[in-house]
């Protein structure tokens, strides 16, 4: 059973990329942004990569961390 459109996997994938730069403008790497979210790395990694299925409380707990969204 696919559950993902393309469409929706492009979009997953622009996300991804979109914060994989937010951290680098951070200057973070992948491990600390990981380690500040509460987050494993491979979960981070898939986030970036708009693959998996990475909860919704670990994509806000990143997007917190990178100041993107607010508690």
């Amino acid at each position: 059973v696919k559950r993902v459109s393309p469409r929706q996997q492009r979009l997953l994938r622009e996300l991804g990329g979109h914060i994989r730069r937010w951290r680098k403008v951070n200057g973070m790497t992948a491990t600390e942004l990981a380690e500040r979210s509460f987050i494993t790395r491979e979960t981070l990694r898939h986030i970036e990569q708009g693959t998996g299925t990475a909860r919704l409380d670990s994509l806000m707990a990143v997007l917190v961390r990178l100041g993107i969204a607010e508690t």
